[in-house]
């Protein structure tokens, strides 16, 4: 339970507000003190928003995969950052309560990789390990919508950079991949359609009757 006092008239305004029976690891104020963010260790690791005039549960931040160890808003009270065990690094959108973009940081090297709401990310050269894309049940490796989705100039954008100069040369450096493989900046489709091909015997066919995306060339490997 949580009590809120007074600090000036030494007076209990709301006692026993009830959340989650765990631990409170920290907490913090936005910058007109409307809201109190709260977060711990509670059984789903959210972070608690709390209305300070009404005392009552206002929104609930999913996302982090253990407990919550750090909360702080920034300067405006836009947005609210949260760290965890889970090793990441949250920026949450206020108005949606969804991550507006995450951290991860590999605790046992310097490798890390950001990304968004969007699916965008960006990555150190060595952390595209630790990145795959899943589709209903089945993972896919980064490489297979990497230069769709390899876009460090949005991650830049999406967390308010004011470094244009180097958000337009990433994007340049993302053009120039379109443009050695043949490809548009405007047909760049926002699908995870996997086309399937039938091996039994070659030559194969696509299994799919309609294909919802145009396809230059098939690479087969077999093993």
């Amino acid at each position: 339970m949580l009590d809120f006092w007074d600090a000036e008239k030494l007076v209990k305004l709301k006692s026993g507000l009830n959340l989650p029976p765990t631990y409170i690891f920290c907490m913090n104020f936005n910058n007109d003190g409307s809201l109190l963010a709260v977060a711990g260790g509670f059984d789903d690791n959210r972070v608690f928003l709390i209305d300070t005039k009404t005392f009552q549960v206002v929104k609930t931040l999913p996302g982090h995969d253990s407990w919550v160890k750090a909360v702080i808003w920034n300067s405006t009270g836009t947005k609210l950052y949260s760290g965890g065990n889970d090793s990441k690094l949250i920026m949450w959108n206020m108005d949606s309560a969804y991550p507006e973009v995450t951290l991860v940081n590999n605790a046992n090297s310097e490798d890390y990789v950001f990304y968004n709401k969007d699916g965008n990310y960006k990555t150190t050269r060595s952390g595209f390990k630790n990145v795959a894309f899943r589709s209903g049940l089945t993972l896919f490796p980064f490489e297979q919508f990497d230069i769709k989705f390899n876009r460090p100039d949005l991650i830049l954008k999406s967390l308010g950079s004011e470094n244009t100069e180097l958000i337009e040369l990433y994007h340049k450096a993302y053009q120039k991949r379109l443009q050695s493989l043949g490809l548009k900046e405007s047909e760049m489709i926002r699908s995870f359609y996997i086309p399937q091909i039938k091996t039994s015997a070659l030559p194969y066919t696509v299994k799919e009757k309609e294909v919802i995306i145009k396809l230059w060339h098939w690479i087969l490997f077999i093993n």
